[in-house]
């Protein structure tokens, strides 16, 4: 069963909150394959993770590094899983691309999917009921989903919604 989640913040918080999701991974042993709309997003996302933290170091590749398949962290805007992780998180994507992604055969990444994170600003119009609807009318047949939104006080909350 593939456990997807879905977070909401803003645009300015972003950032921060990939590298907090990035950094949770990496301390729990789990390998992320994250996927970016482009490869100036791309770029950024591995600028912000360079200088996201003083204290620890969290060790990151993009694919166009030497040696991404030792990465336990793995951003790029292609869909290339070259560090053959089973953790995939999409940044922003739209439902064209997800539906890509998920149609995909790209290393069985969604065949071997055990966690699937989709992180969004709230300028994207895509909802967490929308991303629901599309995995449920994919070929992936047990997911447990669950949604966050990020308050202003940069707290995670369970969202509430008359349609979960």
């Amino acid at each position: 069963m593939i456990k997807i989640s879905y977070y909401k913040t803003t645009q300015e918080k972003l950032p921060k909150a990939f590298c907090m999701l990035a950094e949770k991974c990496y301390h729990n042993g789990i390998k992320l394959f994250v996927h970016t709309n482009s490869k100036e997003y791309t770029v950024e996302l591995d600028r912000v993770l360079w200088t996201y933290s003083k204290k620890q170091f969290i060790p990151h590749s993009t694919i166009d590094d030497l040696l991404p398949e030792i990465q336990h962290i793995l951003i790029g805007s292609e869909l290339k899983n070259l560090n053959n992780s089973s953790n995939m998180m999409i940044i922003n994507a739209s439902e064209s691309k997800i539906l890509s992604i998920i149609a995909s055969n790209e290393d069985l990444l969604i065949a071997k999917c055990e966690r699937l994170i989709f992180l969004y600003d709230h300028s994207s119009l895509i909802s967490s009921q929308d991303i629901k609807n599309i995995i449920n009318k994919s070929s992936i047949d047990k997911f447990n989903f669950e949604s966050y939104l990020q308050d202003e006080n940069n707290s995670w909350g369970v969202e509430k919604s008359n349609n979960h």
